[in-house]
């Protein structure tokens, strides 16, 4: 009776596609290089961009390829730890959230789900003023950009800073963050800049008067 050939596993290490090109991501425990193949690995993102700022969020990646005995992976996810959520909301301010679809310029499907605080607590009709701006904001911004270079933008904290400033007109916000951002192949509800255009582009209030 012939004997079973016995497979070794062994650490292999994955690095970083765009926007996180040749970065040591970290190691998947297989048989063969091409066991790493649509494997995901979930990091602290302070790890991969050495600022500690990041500390309070988590990216995951996805082995999109192979070569030779090391695995490139892509962004796949990218999601704040629930702790830091609780820390950043405080009675006497008032938490906006959402959960939304929106499409880059390249036709991916990112879930989106932002997380507003304003400086104190405010009506109703303010809250929903800000809840569809941000809807526009990520929407606009998706359309203009290709998954990676949106995904790049959000690990760097851009779109999140440039949301709050630009909310902050409406009302005074303290924090703007991101919940969770990942790729996904359906979402019930996506937005397109199209949807809220009239009352935020300006090219829309200028064509007005």
């Amino acid at each position: 009776m012939a004997k079973a050939k016995i497979v070794k596993k062994r650490w292999r290490p994955v690095y970083g596609l765009k926007p996180l090109q040749d970065r040591f991501i970290g190691e998947l425990y297989t048989a063969t290089p091409q066991d790493m193949e649509g494997r995901y690995i979930l990091i602290n993102l302070a790890a991969v961009t050495n600022n500690y700022a990041h500390q309070h969020f988590n990216i995951k990646f996805r082995v999109e390829k192979v070569e030779g005995d090391k695995g490139l992976a892509g962004v796949y996810g990218y999601y704040m730890q629930q702790a830091y959520e609780k820390r950043v909301v405080s009675r006497r301010r008032e938490k906006i959230s959402d959960s939304f679809g929106v499409k880059t310029k390249d036709g991916v499907l990112v879930v989106v789900k932002p997380l507003i605080i304003t400086t104190s607590k405010c009506p109703r009709s303010v809250e929903t003023k800000i809840r569809k701006y941000a809807r526009f904001f990520y929407a606009s911004k998706a359309a203009e950009m290709n998954y990676d270079e949106f995904m790049d933008n959000i690990i760097n904290t851009k779109l999140q800073s440039e949301l709050r400033k630009n909310a902050s007109k409406i009302m005074p916000i303290v924090a703007s963050e991101l919940r969770r951002a990942y790729r996904s192949e359906k979402f019930a509800l996506v937005i397109t800049p199209e949807m809220y255009a009239e009352e935020f582009s300006k090219k829309s209030k200028q064509a007005k008067k």
